[in-house]
């Protein structure tokens, strides 16, 4: 059966947003197995996971996981730990050169593929720079040594998320890897997919377990606090929205508490309170004698938050 076919048969069948991703995830880790069988790596790469993120307007709503096993596609991981943190960075690639990327981890370079369903994938660009040293840690971290990405289009062409798949094969570092070969097919199953992935609806979110910065979790909360248990473990800036009162404050702490800066300074300026003549000054701080009253050098904001969080509240008064 085409793999085209036997993925609308089961996004047919599919009831909410994550059964939808599982089976364009098991779609697409078995194209980019067979196209890896069938190259001249088979034997020396290997096919580490996929992950396929849904982000509207860039506000992640969900990210669904599927790491391979010896035996093909796993169970969906529990999204929260380390390994599962996406590329912010590759996002931003896809959404700036509308089109897959291929990512060489090792050379950290990333090249735009133009990836039509009759055609091989064709690099339409010169490589460039893939500029983020904490991503490409990361993805060595857990040994992959190539990236492909392949944005998820909602209707009308706008992109509202992206699959990724990761691999491990240092045989092809530097050279081309067999995006070539499943590039295409991988453009096709998620051009099948987008419409259930994008409309389908969200259902299966586990309870986070409360703590003292965060006691009380209402379920129209879970979804939220859920994704962002994987952006605070991030170097990501992390942009909360919501009314007053929402409190974002307060999952801005929490987030700081459960990121790699926990044990530094937690600032915080509101600059709803802040005249706009002195919010730079708040931010960055002052010399000495800089205007009437400054007594002393004073650092802002930004200085004392060095290492930690700053968290800037009613930012769009900036």
């Amino acid at each position: 059966m085409e793999p085209t076919n036997r993925l609308g048969e089961e996004l047919h069948k599919a009831q909410c947003f994550e059964d939808a991703a599982e089976a364009t995830l098991e779609a697409a880790l078995r194209a980019v197995t067979e196209a890896l069988d069938s190259s001249a790596f088979a034997g020396s790469g290997r096919i580490l996971r996929a992950m396929l993120h849904l982000r509207p307007d860039d506000g992640y709503v969900r990210l669904v996981v599927l790491e391979m096993g010896e035996r093909g596609p796993q169970k969906p991981c529990r999204v929260g730990d380390a390994n599962h943190l996406p590329s912010a960075t590759a996002w931003r690639w896809v959404k700036e050169l509308d089109s897959s990327i291929a990512v060489d981890v090792e050379c950290m370079e990333v090249t735009s593929v133009a990836t039509g369903t009759r055609a091989p994938a064709i690099a339409v660009e010169p490589p460039r720079p893939f500029d983020s040293n904490a991503t490409t840690l990361r993805l060595s971290g857990r040994e992959a040594t190539h990236l492909f990405v392949v944005p998820l289009r909602a209707p009308g062409h706008r992109i509202e998320g992206m699959l990724s798949i990761e691999a491990s094969c240092r045989k092809a570092i530097g050279i081309p890897f067999i995006w070539d070969a499943c590039g295409p097919t991988l453009s096709t199953l998620t051009g099948v997919a987008s419409p259930y992935v994008t409309k389908l609806p969200i259902t299966r979110v586990e309870a986070t377990a409360t703590d003292a910065y965060l006691p009380v979790i209402g379920r129209s909360m879970q979804q939220v606090v859920e994704m962002l248990s994987v952006f605070a473990q991030q170097t990501e800036t992390i942009l909360l929205s919501g009314p007053t009162g929402a409190g974002k404050s307060r999952l801005a702490r929490w987030c700081h508490e459960r990121s790699p800066a926990s044990g530094q300074h937690f600032e915080t300026i509101d600059l709803a309170t802040v005249p706009e003549e002195l919010q730079m000054a708040e931010l960055f701080g002052w010399r000495k004698g800089a205007f009437t009253n400054a007594a002393k050098d004073t650092p802002g904001c930004i200085t004392r938050a060095e290492k930690g969080t700053l968290f800037v509240d009613e930012i769009d008064k900036l």
